[in-house]
């Protein structure tokens, strides 16, 4: 939603030092991305808009009036502003023939680190903290593992994180670094091949 922190603010939702006014809303399409119309903003020093997810996943969310100084949009510009869920989200790994077939100094480690990011109250958060870590190796506590093996969950704030998989497998070496998003409300299960 786009807001102007100059009007009224009937509902009360962005109540602050100054009022605000939502002057337009739009849904984020499957990439998480949406646009607004820049006919909408007026050209004038009198008027300073910012941007905010009203609702996200089915649950609404608060912002103060005015959001923070990273969520204010320059009129004229182009303004590209990433904005963070707020709701909890739950990490669980799946790991399917953990060591099937593997051999002496096979290795497996798994991680699952935060992106750096600028929550809704501009307060920044650096990124490469381990949500989920775990490293196993040929011979370790547990081996032979069942077929299928499921670790228990992690609670976090719901967001983009890093995905670090590294095997030795049969004296093999491949490491893949992606990104992936764990959804708000919800667990989330990734599972992990060997």
């Amino acid at each position: 939603m786009l807001v102007d922190k100059k009007g009224n603010n009937p509902d009360g939702k962005y109540a602050g030092s100054n009022d605000c006014k939502e002057i337009s809303s739009a849904i984020t399409d499957n990439n998480g991305e949406c646009f607004f119309d820049r006919e909408k903003l007026i050209v004038s020093k009198k008027h300073n808009y910012f941007v905010a997810v009203k609702e996200s996943w089915g649950l609404e969310q608060f912002y103060p009036c005015g959001g923070s100084q990273l969520t204010y949009i320059d009129v004229g510009n182009n303004n590209d502003k990433v904005l963070i869920d707020v709701g909890e989200a739950d990490l669980a790994i799946h790991y399917n023939n953990l060591f099937s077939p593997s051999q002496q100094y096979d290795s497996l480690i798994v991680n699952f680190a935060t992106i750096e990011y600028i929550d809704t109250k501009g307060n920044f958060f650096p990124g490469d903290q381990n949500i989920f870590g775990a490293i196993y190796f040929y011979g370790c506590n547990g081996f032979p593992f069942p077929s299928t093996y499921t670790v228990p969950t992690q609670k976090f704030k719901s967001q983009r994180l890093k995905r670090i998989i590294r095997k030795r497998k049969m004296g093999i070496v491949t490491t893949s670094i992606d990104t992936v998003k764990v959804y708000p409300n919800q667990t989330t299960t990734f599972s992990i091949n060997w």
